[in-house]
């Protein structure tokens, strides 16, 4: 107990510490951002805000190949799908019918269409160019997440009140089902898909509670359970973690069912285990793993932080061998973005508790620092992405900005963020 209070203690401070900073729209599109390293300046290129959806937009942005940027927001009680071009103007703004505001609605891009899962059991396809509607369906059940590859859309659908589950496979042309096939009482699902392949990291709540990671094969009319890892827990609450692919035959999984993380790599064609590779002594509701040139980018919470600010483990993919621990590099949990070179960024507090981006190399060295400041808050970001130009585009709740950079954009192959990739397929490509 005491341990506990000293690290809601911990917690208050730091959270206290990091409180938002005013930046009005006339100030934010001025200010200069400055790279520790070599004092460049740069500026933001452009600031969108979004004062006409009274500042409720979604966690998730999706860039196209274009470097289009795709959301979701809330103005008198309708919901809109936007859709904003790379010079930070409105390309189109479109009401979604019968829609009340989630701050979990989803949002992925497929080859030819953007998709938007919204308001409890609604699925549309709309237009990239102007935002028209191709079509909509209303679920059988609750909408958790969707992945698409290779064509195909997969969507996990749950509702905890029956412990009805759902897998099934969609056209995203035409929003016909392909197939679907009832679960038994998986909870709270996270899907990720590699051509045939289907992962889903579910909580089973058959007798025991149990998290863990099935692996489906799309058969074309149906889909069939290869294997199942699970771990047995003794309450239900704890969340379940999306499980990656490699391409090369792996997938990927952070488990914490006991308050101790841990990183399992396992066969993708029958499950074996590769190897398993404790963290730490705490656990994370929802760690990012990361997959690039045969290294595993990890987050944990160390035990010098008090459970508090998270750390990244550098982890060879084929041995589970730690190459490098970084702690406490990352304050806002969920954004870490891989570059195309294999080098990453993390988003931090360095001297004098300013805002900082940070790029490491794959052995866990400084490649750079730069001073965010204006930004405000890290903690505050909701979503950031590297477009093609090696730019820097960030939703902070009540705006979007892109701020001039020299990073580079992902590569097909890795799995760059926590969605997977830009457009959010959960997949690597």
């Amino acid at each position: 107990m005491k341990k506990l209070t000293l690290i809601l203690l911990a917690f208050v401070i730091v959270f206290s510490s990091c409180k938002k900073e005013d930046v009005s729209p006339s100030d934010s599109s001025n200010n200069s951002n400055t790279d520790n390293n070599d004092n460049s300046t740069t500026t933001y290129l452009w600031d969108y805000q979004f004062s006409d959806f009274d500042y409720n937009i979604s966690k998730d942005i999706a860039l196209d190949n274009n470097d289009n940027i795709y959301g979701i927001g809330k103005f008198d009680n309708e919901n809109y799908v936007y859709s904003i071009n790379k010079d930070g103007n409105l390309n189109w703004k479109v009401t979604l019918s019968e829609a009340s505001y989630n701050k979990h609605d989803l949002i992925t891009i497929t080859d030819n269409e953007l998709i938007i899962g919204y308001n409890w059991d609604k699925l549309a396809a709309l237009n990239l160019s102007d935002g028209s509607l191709l079509w909509e369906n209303t679920l059988t059940t609750g909408f958790v997440d969707m992945a698409y590859n290779n064509g195909i859309l997969y969507l996990a659908q749950c509702n905890t009140f029956d412990h009805l589950s759902i897998l099934s496979s969609i056209s995203p042309s035409t929003g016909t089902t392909n197939w679907q096939i009832n679960l038994d009482h998986h909870a709270d699902p996270r899907i990720s898909v590699y051509q045939d392949k289907i992962c889903l990291a579910t909580r089973n709540e058959l007798s025991t509670y149990n998290l863990g990671i099935s692996i489906y094969k799309d058969n074309g009319s149906d889909a069939s359970l290869l294997w199942r890892k699970s771990t047995d827990i003794d309450y239900q609450s704890k969340p379940t973690t999306r499980a990656i692919f490699d391409g090369q035959g792996n997938v990927y999984y952070e488990e914490a069912a006991h308050d101790t993380s841990y990183i399992h790599s396992y066969k993708l064609s029958d499950g074996s285990e590769n190897w398993v590779k404790k963290l730490c002594n705490y656990s994370l509701p929802d760690p990012v793993i990361l997959y690039s040139n045969g290294k595993i980018i990890a987050s944990y919470k160390d035990d010098d932080s008090w459970g508090i600010v998270t750390s990244i483990a550098i982890i060879d993919a084929s041995s589970g061998n730690i190459d490098a621990q970084k702690e406490g590099v990352i304050l806002a949990d969920e954004q870490v973005l891989l570059q195309s070179n294999n080098s990453f960024l993390v988003f931090n507090r360095l001297k004098d508790s300013k805002p900082t981006i940070q790029v490491l190399d794959q052995t866990g060295g400084l490649v750079s620092s730069r001073n965010t400041e204006a930004f405000g808050s890290l903690i505050s970001f909701d979503d950031c992405r590297i477009n093609s130009s090696g730019n820097l585009v960030i939703l902070d709740g009540e705006h979007l900005v892109c701020t001039k950079a020299n990073y580079t954009s992902p590569t097909i192959g890795t799995w760059s963020c926590r969605q997977g990739t830009n457009k959010n397929t959960k997949s690597l490509n």
